[in-house]
C-alpha cells in the first residue's frame, strides 16, 4: 500500500480513535519490528485520502467510493461483502484478536453471567456464533466442510499479540501516530508526492530521502522501557514529547524537501 500507484486512494483510522485500528498498528509493529513497522506506516500515510474517525468508517467509505483500499478488521469488512465490487484479503501473518467476555467483580447477577458465558462457549453457542452474520470466527474449530475453516486454522496458528506490551505503550503509539501522521497529513502527502515524482523521473530509488520520511524520534528500546513509558501518564510530559516530535518531524521533512529540490 506504500506504492505510488495507491496515491490518494487509501483510507485508515487512527489508533487514538479506534481500538481495532490500534491492534492492527500494533500487529504491524510487533511483526515487522518498531523501526520497520513505523517506516511502513509512514510510507502508507503518503497515499492516504483522509484519516477516518472510526475503523468501521474505513470499510464504509470504501463502499461509498471515497477510497480504494485500507486496513480494517475482518468482521467489519465481511458485513459489506454482499457488494460484488468489494473484496477483503487477510495480510499474510494476520493475528487473531479475541473478543473478550467476563463477569464483573461485584456483579449482582454473577450466576446468570457465568451461565451466559458457558452458553457462548458451548457447542450450540459456538455454532450460533459461526452461523451469525457477525463476520467473527468462533473459538471452537469449524467443521472441515465450512468454507471459513481453512482461514480460521491459519489465523489460530499465528503467534498471539503481546497484549502486555500493547497496554504498556498504548499512549506512546497513539500519540506517535497522531503526531507523525494524523496532525500533518497534508504535508506528508506533499512530501511523498514529491519523492515519488523524483524517483520516477530519475528512475532510481532515493533511500536517503526516504529514510528522512520514514523515521520516528523514539527508538525500539525506549518503546519497551516501562519506566520511560510510565511517564506518559503525566499529561505535561506527554504534551512536551509531542511538541518535540512535531519539531523533529518538521525538520526531517524540510531536509527531505531541500534534498529533493537539489536534484532538480
Amino acid at each position: 500500500m506504500g506504492l505510488p500507484s495507491y496515491q490518494g486512494a487509501l483510507l485508515m483510522s487512527s489508533p487514538s480513535r479506534s481500538d481495532t485500528n490500534h491492534l492492527m498498528v500494533e500487529s504491524l509493529l510487533q511483526q515487522k519490528g518498531w523501526t520497520a513497522g513505523w517506516a511502513t506506516l509512514l510510507a502508507i500515510s503518503g497515499n492516504l485520502v483522509t484519516i477516518s474517525s472510526r475503523s468501521f468508517g474505513v470499510a464504509d467509505k470504501i463502499k461509498s467510493g471515497l477510497g480504494v483500499a485500507g486496513p480494517v478488521i475482518d468482521n467489519y469488512a465481511n458485513l459489506l461483502l454482499n457488494d460484488p465490487n468489494l473484496a477483503f484479503t487477510y495480510f499474510p501473518y494476520s493475528a487473531v484478536s479475541p473478543t473478550y467476555v467476563a463477569v464483573l467483580k461485584n456483579s449482582r447477577h454473577a450466576d446468570e453471567a457465568r451461565a451466559f458465558i458457558h452458553y457462548l462457549l458451548s457447542p450450540k453457542g459456538q455454532r450460533i456464533l459461526a452461523d451469525a452474520n457477525t463476520g467473527k470466527y468462533p473459538v471452537a474449530p469449524l467443521s472441515a466442510d465450512n468454507p471459513r475453516a481453512a482461514q480460521q486454522q491459519r489465523l489460530m496458528a499465528q503467534p498471539p499479540l503481546n497484549y502486555r506490551l500493547i497496554l504498556k505503550r498504548q499512549q506512546l503509539v497513539q500519540r506517535m501516530f497522531d503526531t507523525a501522521i494524523s496532525f500533518r497529513l497534508a504535508q506528508l502527502k506533499d512530501a511523498w508526492r514529491a519523492l515519488h515524482s523524483a524517483e520516477t523521473r530519475l528512475k532510481r530509488p532515493l533511500p536517503e530521502i526516504r529514510a528522512l520520511l520514514t523515521s520516528v524520534p523514539v527508538d525500539a528500546a525506549s518503546s519497551e522501557d516501562e519506566t520511560w513509558l510510565a511517564q506518559f501518564d503525566n499529561k505535561s510530559f506527554a504534551e512536551q514529547k509531542m511538541m518535540e516530535w512535531q519539531i523533529w518531524f518538521l525538520n526531517n521533512q524540510r531536509l527531505a524537501i531541500h534534498k529533493l529540490e537539489e536534484l532538480k
